[in-house]
């Protein structure tokens, strides 16, 4: 006996998602749909539910979709996205190509950008907020950060509710950090 439930895409692994559905709150790993469509995180998605798992059956047209360049064409990385976090740090020194990278796929997708400056806690954080001091000049909001001491996590946590929001930026920021502080219990490796 078949079922179909309605949810969004979690997680990827491989050709294989996991979708969290709508009215349970249950996670569902699932195979793509037929025409092996990509599925991204944050995709809106009909599963049908049958003696062998779950298969996406139907995916909504997307909104707010980050795409990456690859060398045939693009790949969609994330869709529904509502902001993107930028997260840059005192320590490693902030990455200004790899910043200005994520502000134009924000741009291009019309998605609103906020640039999380982390690690505030430590020594060399004037230096750090100097550097990016020609961001909020464009009217970008940088956002001082310590997800050690807490500094500015309240209203980190302001600017992500209710919203899909991605977290983006190099090795070693304090991504992982970040979230573990803002979801208890998420426990991600840092």
């Amino acid at each position: 006996m078949k079922r179909s439930l309605s949810g969004t895409v979690v997680e990827i692994h491989g050709v294989r998602a996991t979708v969290l559905e709508d009215d349970t709150g249950d996670r569902v790993r699932c195979r793509p749909l037929r025409d092996r469509t990509q599925l991204a995180v944050g995709d809106r998605v009909e599963v049908e539910i049958g003696t062998h798992g779950g298969r996406v059956v139907e995916l909504a047209p997307r909104r707010g979709v980050l795409w990456r360049p690859q060398e045939r064409g693009r790949k969609v990385m994330a869709s529904h996205v509502d902001l993107v976090v930028a997260v840059a740090s005192v320590v490693p020194e902030p990455s200004p190509g790899l910043l200005d990278r994520f502000l134009v796929a924000a741009d291009a997708a019309d998605i609103e950008i906020l640039l999380v400056l982390n690690k505030m806690d430590l020594q060399g954080h004037e230096e750090a907020v100097a550097a990016l001091g020609v961001y909020p000049r464009l009217g970008i909001e940088v956002l001082p950060v310590s997800a050690h001491s807490g500094m500015g996590m309240d209203a980190l946590a302001e600017k992500i509710a209710g919203g899909l929001s991605v977290f983006a930026g190099h090795s070693g920021v304090g991504k992982s950090s970040l979230l573990n502080a803002l979801v208890p219990g998420a426990e991600l490796r840092i």
